[in-house]
């Protein structure tokens, strides 16, 4: 499991319908580029998972959809 912390480099890896539901997360899909790297600008830390917030972006992403760089 990734532990992701403001300011950390991130690579998005694509995300799935069901992904983008749990916890009612914006849609990367339409906004990110898979293999594209960003900064997390904040984290938020839920019961059964995590949003991120990336420096520039509008939205919560669900971390399961990045990878650590």
């Amino acid at each position: 499991m990734n532990e992701f912390k403001k300011g950390d480099e991130i690579i998005y890896t694509g995300a799935t319908i069901e992904q983008i539901r749990w916890g009612n997360n914006s849609d990367p899909r339409k906004i990110l580029v898979i293999g594209k790297s960003y900064y997390i600008a904040d984290v938020e830390v839920h019961s059964q998972h995590t949003k991120l917030l990336l420096t520039g972006i509008s939205g919560k992403f669900n971390s399961v959809s990045f990878e650590k760089l």
